[in-house]
């Protein structure tokens, strides 16, 4: 097993001992030396005045001695010293061995054989199944300490009564594996969590028990279909709370690209810029932030602000083609969503492992889906919907979201050698596929396992809803420390990383409110950040 319990609680109440052994030596050795150098000056305490003396030196660094040595004075330094290296340690030593949620990313594999109840016990998380969204949520850095536990659905029984310590225990894989599972685990102390394909198949995952359900595909097609540029080119909601607005906006086709927000303050005030994605990566924004040529802004206004800025900067483009590459749980509703926004998209299915008779699986046919009959993906289908180069007409949009990531890497590297102009936007599951389909051509990776971890691990408590990867809404209200003063004065931005995106005090919201905004005692913030800047915040002020 890899990482699995090194920093655990029983791990280090077993190495307490020995630190004990270790500190009572170092204070026995101290105090031998005082009694040996204050002897040298004429004075020498008794055994438990030295023991005091070293003990205090230690713990607080006072001292009542003047040494008339340099050695003596050197000594003392050296004790006081010795007390603030023991207090890092020990510090550090309480926040690794009892905070399992300071450990993200770390993960573990359970071999055969291996003892499930220790596992999970000292794991946040465990993992049930062996599919690889499970090894890359374990793996994704904004995971809780996770164990995968590749077992079948037919040792869930058994397990069960030894999982009964896991904070979380998720079902990552198909609909029935997963209702076969929840039903087996129903009465754990823990949350159950899991995946599902569908909404009908979430209701049923829930109605066998599951806590929380998270409907990847669906989500994934939501996150997809506001990459798509399409006719209505920058604009995309999010979420609407009242007059506050969450959008993103493409930069693609924009003449935002390439230069510092510092450089449009003045005309996108009063929308506020949050962050931006390029590729996978995201990043809060600045003044100095360059928005990127081909990115994505995390944007916060009202309706009348947002319309005032995509007038300025929307750059329409009625005659893109998308075509959408993978499996139909996500081509699906990804087309279905496009044709709500006027967008029409072509699905051309991957090849799949024929049946016993020979003849290939298929899934459901679709109107507008185009076939081919040669290697994972065929060449001949992917020019038949529009892929091709052509100078006259402007380059198309592909979404690759198959069932593998070396599939999706397959396919991103053959579309950009049809058409080096496409703009490729591909789902991958572990976090170093996304620099290698980066590498490859794709303009945007989505990351499935990054979904599925918010969703399912990692959603602040309290009041908060996800907006993007990793970001969430969440209300307020103001506290004591910051009543009276003003938003400026309090600094919150600064000290927890979270942005005040709105000000409501009694029913009328002020949204991206001005720096001289007044906090009132009853007021109440909404503001946007990830689930450390909301802890973070509560530390410190709630």
């Amino acid at each position: 097993m890899r990482n699995s319990a090194s920093n655990s609680p029983e791990h280090s109440s077993r190495a307490l001992p020995f630190a004990l052994a270790v500190l009572a030596v170092l204070v026995a050795g101290y105090v031998l030396l005082l009694r040996l150098l204050a002897a040298q000056q004429g004075a020498e305490p008794n055994w438990s005045e030295a023991g005091l003396w070293v003990l205090t030196a230690l713990t607080t660094g006072a001292t009542d001695i003047a040494w008339q040595s340099t050695t003596g004075v050197l000594f003392e330094t050296l004790v006081r010293l010795t007390g603030v290296v023991l207090l890092i340690v020990l510090v550090r030593w309480a926040v690794v061995s009892w905070s399992p949620r300071t450990q993200p990313g770390a993960s573990g594999l359970l071999e055969d054989g291996a003892d499930v109840e220790t596992i999970a016990r000292d794991s946040a998380v465990v993992l049930l199944g062996d599919t690889s969204l499970a090894r890359a949520m374990a793996a994704h850095p904004l995971g809780a300490q996770c164990v995968v536990v590749p077992a079948p659905s037919s040792a869930t029984a058994s397990l069960a009564p030894r999982l009964s310590q896991a904070r979380h225990v998720v079902l990552t894989e198909g609909d029935l594996e997963n209702f076969a599972r929840a039903r087996q685990l129903q009465g754990l102390s823990g949350t159950v969590a899991a995946t599902a394909t569908t909404t009908r198949a979430g209701e049923i995952l829930a109605g066998a028990g599951v806590d929380r359900v998270c409907v990847i595909d669906q989500l994934l097609a939501q996150s997809l279909c506001r990459r798509v540029i399409g006719r209505d080119s920058l604009i995309s909601v999010v979420r609407q709370d009242g007059d506050l607005i969450l959008a993103e906006a493409n930069t693609a086709t924009t003449p935002l690209g390439g230069r510092p927000l510092k450089d449009w303050h003045d005309t996108l005030t009063p929308v506020s810029v949050l962050g931006s994605w390029e590729g996978s990566r995201y990043e809060t924004a600045t003044p100095e932030t360059v928005v990127p040529d081909d990115g994505v802004l995390l944007l916060a206004g009202t309706g009348a602000q947002l319309v005032r800025m995509e007038a300025v900067f929307g750059v329409g483009n009625s005659d893109e083609r998308v075509i959408i590459i993978g499996k139909s749980t996500i081509a699906n509703p990804l087309a279905d969503l496009l044709k709500s926004r006027e967008i029409e998209a072509t699905i051309v299915s991957t090849a799949v492992a024929p049946t016993s008779d020979g003849s290939p699986q298929r899934p459901e046919s679709r109107l507008g889906e185009l076939r081919g009959s040669g290697g994972p993906v065929d060449e001949q289908a992917l020019i038949g919907a529009g892929l091709a180069d052509d100078e006259g007409r402007p380059s198309p949009t592909v979404v690759i979201a198959t069932d593998s990531d070396s599939l999706t890497l397959f396919a991103t590297l053959l579309c950009r050698q049809i058409n080096p102009r496409a703009r490729i936007i591909a789902v991958c599951d572990s976090v170093d596929v996304a620099d290698e389909l980066s590498a490859a051509g794709a303009a945007f990776t989505v990351s499935r396992a990054a979904l599925a971890t918010q969703q399912l691990l990692d959603i602040p408590s309290g009041d908060g809803e996800r907006v993007a990867e990793g970001l969430f809404l969440y209300s307020l209200d103001v506290p004591e420390t910051f009543r009276g003063k003003t938003l400026a004065e309090s600094s919150i931005r600064v000290a927890t990383g979270a942005t005040v995106v709105a000000v409501e005090e009694r029913g009328d919201m002020a949204v991206n409110p001005a720096p001289e905004t007044l906090l009132g005692s009853e007021c109440r913030l909404h503001l946007v950040g990830d689930s450390e800047s909301r802890q973070s915040f509560l530390a410190q002020f709630g």
